[in-house]
């Protein structure tokens, strides 16, 4: 029989812990940072009215302030109507 001291024992098992954590992290962000290929910078809207600065995901022509709750007209950044 293997005899093996308490405080290796309580070691052992946290750096196996340590290490399946780490390597579930790894895989998660690997595997995460291939299907993220939306650009946030695209969305990005400013309210000019109460300068809030949000993202919008919406299509529309017109979108809504979250914060101040007024229309807005979407304008790219050329000043151009999208």
């Amino acid at each position: 029989m293997i005899k093996i001291d308490f405080t290796y024992a309580v070691a052992a098992f946290l750096i196996l812990d340590v290490l399946l954590v780490m390597g579930l992290w790894v895989a998660y962000n690997y595997n995460d940072r291939d299907s993220k290929n939306t650009n946030d910078a695209e969305h990005i809207q400013q309210c000019p009215y109460c300068c809030y600065v949000f993202l919008d995901y919406q299509k529309s022509a017109l979108q809504t302030c979250p914060q101040c709750k007024s229309l807005i007209d979407r304008v790219n950044v050329k000043g151009n109507n999208v």
